[in-house]
C-alpha cells in the first residue's frame, strides 16, 4: 500500500521556502501547509487558543509550544484529501519536533517522502527579511524578488513589512536547520531523498 507523501521544507526565514512551495503547488498540484501562516491566522481568532497564540507570538515574541503546533497542524491536515501531496513549511524547527511531526503525519496515514533544505548565507537571510512583506488580510508572504506590487495578489489586502529579526537570532536559526537536517536522513525511507 502506498502512503500519501509529505514533503518537508527546511530553511531559515527568507530562504525561499514559500517560493519553492508555490512552484510545487502549481506544478505538482500539491497542498501547501505554512505553519507560520496558520499560527498567524489562529492568533486572530476570538477563541481561547487564538488569544493564547496571539499572546505568545505578538507580545512575548516567543516560539509557540509543541502542543499548539500539534493542534494547528492536525487541524490543517484533517481538511486535506488523503491522496493529496502535502508540502509542509515551518515545522520542525527543533530536533525535538521531528518525532512530533512524524507522529502527527502517521495519524493521517502519511509518511515523509522528501526533505528539501533551503540554505543561504546569514547576511543574505538578513537582507531578504528586510525586504519581505506579508498580507495583513490573508497572511500570504510576498517574496522580495519579482515585480513590485502594492496589494496582495491573492485577496487585494494591504501589505505589511515583516518584523525585523535580530542578527543573533537569525544566525542561530540558520545553524539550527543544519542540525535538524541530519536526523531527518535517518527518518525517511532509504528509497526517498533529501535535496539541498
Amino acid at each position: 500500500m502506498n502512503h500519501p507523501r509529505t514533503v518537508i521544507l527546511l530553511g531559515p526565514p527568507g530562504s525561499g521556502k514559500s517560493t519553492q512551495a508555490s512552484a510545487m503547488v502549481r506544478e505538482m498540484d500539491a497542498v501547501h501547509i505554512d505553519i507560520g501562516l496558520a499560527l498567524r491566522k489562529t492568533a486572530e481568532l476570538p477563541t481561547p487558543l487564538g488569544r493564547k497564540v496571539s499572546e505568545i507570538m505578538n507580545h512575548r515574541m516567543g516560539l509557540v509550544p509543541d502542543d499548539i503546533v500539534e493542534e494547528v497542524l492536525s487541524g490543517a491536515l484533517v481538511a486535506i484529501p488523503g491522496e493529496a501531496l502535502v508540502v509542509l513549511d515551518g515545522v520542525p524547527r527543533r530536533l525535538e519536533q521531528i518525532s512530533l511531526v512524524d507522529s502527527i503525519l502517521s495519524v493521517f496515514g502519511r509518511t515523509i517522502g522528501a526533505v528539501i533544505s533551503m540554505t543561504l548565507p546569514e547576511e543574505e537571510v538578513l537582507k531578504r527579511i528586510g525586504l519581505r512583506r506579508f498580507c495583513k488580510v490573508c497572511g500570504r508572504p510576498i517574496p522580495p524578488e519579482g515585480p513590485l506590487i502594492t496589494a496582495c495578489p491573492s485577496c487585494g489586502g494591504e501589505l505589511l513589512k515583516e518584523k525585523t529579526i535580530p542578527k543573533k537570532e537569525c544566525g542561530n536559526d540558520s545553524r539550527s536547520f543544519a542540525r535538524i537536517l541530519l536526523p531527518f536522513l535517518n527518518t525517511i525511507e532509504p528509497k526517498d531523498y533529501c535535496m539541498k
